[in-house]
């Protein structure tokens, strides 16, 4: 359930990133455009986007697993579950830290200025990566269950 539990604060960070790096994309004027309509901005704001989207997929598929063990043959709490959701924290985990960096990217010195919130929510990003073991852990573990490891 811990796993699930980081990927939905995952998510969250994620969208509140996006609203910031939407609304400041909007304001700034660059070459008689707003920045957000020039195509690298774009693409940065749509993989920011589609960050979101695959993870609260995945998460909401899980969920259902979690609430139907009859149809997806596992209880939430077997190794196998966990194991698996594992994945899902690490991916979580590596999207919104990917969706930070992009952010201070664009935002330049005003990406850490703490007036922005994106320096707030690079640090909690950073927490909920290490809870529950970090992505070393969360990455053996996942090895181990779709590779069938047993000695790692």
């Amino acid at each position: 359930m811990g796993n699930e539990g980081s990927a939905a604060m995952c998510v969250g960070v994620m969208k509140s990133i996006y609203e910031i790096i939407k609304k400041w994309t909007t304001e700034r004027i660059i070459a008689g455009k707003p920045l957000k309509e020039h195509s690298l901005c774009a693409a940065m704001l749509s993989e920011i986007a589609v960050s979101i989207e695959s993870t609260s997929a995945w998460m909401w598929a899980y969920a259902r697993e979690m609430d139907h063990p009859e149809i997806y043959g596992s209880e939430p709490w077997d190794e196998r579950f966990l194991l698996k959701t594992r994945g899902l924290a690490l991916y979580a985990s590596n999207a919104v830290e990917k969706a930070c960096s992009r952010a201070m990217d664009f935002m330049g010195s005003y990406g850490y200025a703490r007036e922005f919130d994106i320096e707030k929510h690079w640090r909690d990003q950073k927490v909920i990566g290490l809870w529950m073991g970090g992505k070393g852990l969360k990455t053996l573990e996942n090895a181990r269950y779709w590779y069938d490891l047993e000695t790692l």
